[in-house]
């Protein structure tokens, strides 16, 4: 007995892709209006499109944070500036990592346990929503904004 179908009608899928199916390439935004709808199946690619897209808006987040770090720090030791903006920028990539690891896989397990597919305006979403979650805890650190 086959429960899982993959029909026009039904909108739902199993674990692998249709026949046919081509991977859409990063960053395979679509406007709905123009153009046919592009999804994603397989785990490994929502795991790649998720980290592309956190890494993209962490980058762009501790980039201008990490120069303001530099701007701030480099007339009294621009040598510790320096190896601070290095070590800001590695650990937003080592964050931007374990975070979309973590939101891409878990994305894809309840994906496919549901049967659906994801659109690839997903991952820029849930990497939007990382960067706005770390920009709203760090904001909720700093006396200033705690009133």
């Amino acid at each position: 007995m086959d429960l899982i179908r993959d029909d026009d009608e039904n909108n739902s899928i199993s674990a692998n892709p249709p026949e046919g199916y081509v991977e859409p390439g990063w960053p395979a935004l679509y406007s709905a209006l123009h153009q046919d709808p592009q999804y994603l199946y397989q785990p490994y690619a929502i795991w790649r499109f998720t980290l592309y897209w956190t890494l993209l808006f962490y980058g762009f987040v501790f980039l201008v944070t990490g120069l303001l770090l530099l701007l701030n720090f480099t007339k009294r030791h621009p040598r510790l500036a320096l190896l601070s903006f290095a070590l800001w920028i590695l650990s937003s990539l080592l964050l931007g990592l374990i975070s979309s690891t973590i939101v891409a896989y878990a994305l894809a397990a309840l994906y496919n346990a549901a049967f659906l597919r994801m659109s690839t305006w997903v991952p820029p979403l849930w990497g939007a929503v990382q960067v706005l979650l770390l920009i709203f805890s760090a904001a909720a650190n700093v006396p200033f904004f705690t009133g």
